[in-house]
């Protein structure tokens, strides 16, 4: 069955935009128009089975009617162009033009039962900035395009042959579908009036003869194959590529290269000349920074801009069209870093939190910021390998203050004897950012990062240390204990340990002996003995020493240390010899230090 669309041609808004004296001077009655936009425009669609007569002839009577409509277009748009030129007539002509092209569209699609809705070619709308980024990057691409033009004419071709595979059978049937109209002229004889409809038709019948797309498919396949069979191989290919970009292109770019470093190598030294005169080194380094960011500025643009002239002058735009793309890129990419970039240029000025040559606490470690460049090199003297570069971006959230005279960056060096808060007590192997390597005495080594190291509180005994012993004598010497006592242990202490008392360094500083209190079963020396850094290595043999020489004194003059004493009274009558008669002594407390 025949299914049968139409639709009103008709433009209100047009004709009320023209004036009534124009549609006279134009020669064109107000009812040609009115009658070319009221036309109506039908589009037919047709099952798969052959139309009968009569719905041929329905047809027949429809594409007659779209030609005449057709003829009475183009006649009013002669019209239009035989009068002279306005604004208005050339808006009316163009809408004209839309409405007869729709016009042949609908009829060639009637014509053929086809739906060539797919085929009509459609606008790219591409925006003035889209264009003018295909004008750069023009030779770009038509280096690229001459690179794969086999490739890509081969793929093309075949995409071709298989689309006019797809539509042999449509035109088959399209040619028969047009061979059906014109039979049924020939049968029935057509008019004088018809002759558009006629011609329109025989127009047609070449376009969609399936013989025409079948000799066009053995052509292309004839291409495919005569490419192919000249096929080079890749590796072959990327070496005449190569070789020929630098047969046209390898002067132009030599000299560009020569150009741009031998500048850059120029303004450099002429920076570092400039930065070395007596006039910026006074100025504070702040401006010397601020001063050598603008100068390397200038100089990287002022050495493209060279490089860039280079090209103007060999007129060689494939690559200035490269170079443009790659700052362009480089622009591009670098957007969502810009911001980050401002603080870093803060830092590397030195305006920013962290200055040079002052004290900041990294991974917490005291560091002494030597430079800030691209990158950031800090210092700590007290660590082996303690140099160490980073970037500028982890400076970003630390704050640096002024180093004080004389202040410690680390609390040990290595060969250092120290004493943790776990008890441990040897001597400083290794001390890196990383780790501290402790050797205890007899050899065994204990590791620690150097952050637990820093929690175990080092004592640093390599310095020089004291020892504070608490000696217990009896109640008997009560008499004697604030002056007597205390001198005879000062003097005998001396002279049993008088090598290490000897000499312009001695090894004991500094002895001290002093009542220090009196508690409930005896009276307690504070025995006080100051010692060099070098006796650290024998911290433990030296107090055992002072200790056994403050036993001898006590020998010598036969002084008591008192025992405390539990004692149990028996019941009257028990003999005090049994068994539960207890006396309890417990040695005297040990000397603390």
């Amino acid at each position: 069955m025949l299914s049968i669309r139409t639709r009103k041609w008709f433009a209100p808004e047009i004709l009320k935009s023209f004036p009534c004296s124009f549609l006279r001077s134009s020669g064109i009655s107000l009812a040609v128009i009115v009658t070319t936009f009221g036309l109506l425009s039908t589009s037919v669609r047709a099952e798969d089975n052959a139309l009968n007569a009569e719905e041929t002839r329905t047809l027949r009577n429809h594409l007659v009617a779209t030609a005449q409509k057709e003829q009475v277009l183009d006649e009013a748009i002669r019209e239009l162009m035989s009068q002279p030129a306005t604004p208005e007539s050339t808006a009316l002509a163009q809408e004209l033009e839309l409405q007869k092209d729709r016009l042949e569209q609908e009829f060639e699609s009637m014509a053929t039962r086809l739906n060539l809705e797919s085929t009509r070619p459609k606008g790219t709308g591409k925006p003035d900035w889209f264009k003018e980024l295909e004008d750069l990057t023009l030779p770009i691409l038509r280096s690229i395009r001459e690179m794969t033009e086999k490739p890509r004419t081969i793929d093309a071709l075949k995409y071709q042959t298989e689309v006019m595979e797809a539509q042999i059978p449509e035109y088959e049937l399209a040619h028969k579908h047009l061979l059906e109209l014109k039979q049924l002229e020939s049968n029935t004889g057509g008019k004088a009036a018809d002759g558009n409809y006629l011609q329109r038709l025989q127009d047609l019948l070449p376009k969609y003869d399936p013989e025409v797309l079948k000799l066009k498919i053995r052509k292309n396949r004839e291409n495919i194959e005569r490419l192919s069979s000249s096929d080079k191989s890749l590796i072959e290919t990327v070496t005449d590529e190569i070789r020929n970009f630098f047969k046209n292109r390898g002067r132009n770019l030599i000299v560009t290269g020569f150009t741009f470093f031998g500048l850059w190598w120029i303004l450099t030294r002429i920076r570092k000349w400039v930065v070395g005169t007596r006039l910026l080194s006074s100025l504070s380094p702040g401006f010397s920074k601020l001063f050598s960011a603008g100068y390397n500025l200038f100089a990287i643009t002022f050495c493209l801009a060279a490089a860039m002239g280079c090209l103007f002058f060999f007129n060689d735009w494939l690559l200035i069209s490269v170079l443009v793309m790659i700052l362009l890129l480089g622009i591009w990419t670098s957007r969502q870093w810009i911001p980050k970039f401002l603080k870093e240029i803060k830092f590397i000025l030195n305006l920013g939190t962290v200055r040079e040559g002052e004290r900041i606490i990294w991974q917490g470690i005291p560091w002494q910021v030597v430079d800030i460049g691209l990158f950031a090199t800090l210092n700590n003297e007290r660590l082996q390998g303690g140099e160490i570069k980073l970037q500028v971006s982890e400076l970003i959230g630390l704050h640096s203050r002024p180093v004080f005279p004389g202040e410690p960056w680390f609390p040990t060096r290595p060969n250092d004897w120290v004493l943790l808060a776990d008890g441990s007590y040897g001597r400083v192997e290794n001390q890196t950012l990383e780790q501290v390597v402790l050797v205890l005495k007899g050899g065994s080594k204990k590791y620690f990062s150097t952050i637990d190291f820093l929690h175990q509180n080092p004592v640093n005994f390599s310095d020089g240390f004291r020892y504070c012993i608490e000696f217990r004598l009896e109640y008997s010497l009560q008499d004697k204990i604030c002056n007597e006592i205390p001198a005879l242990f000062a003097a005998g202490l001396r002279k049993k340990l008088h090598p290490r008392f000897e000499g312009s360094a001695p090894e004991f500083s500094r002895l001290s002996v002093t009542f220090d209190h009196a508690d409930s079963s005896a009276l307690n020396l504070a025995v006080i003995v100051h010692l060099d850094g070098r006796c650290a290595e024998f911290h433990e043999e030296l107090k055992r020493e002072i200790q056994g020489t403050l036993v001898q004194i006590c020998n010598e003059n036969g002084f008591v240390i008192p025992n405390e004493r539990l004692t149990i009274n028996l019941a009257r009558g028990e003999d005090e010899s049994s068994p539960l008669a207890l006396r309890e002594e417990s040695p005297a407390p040990k000397n603390r230090v």
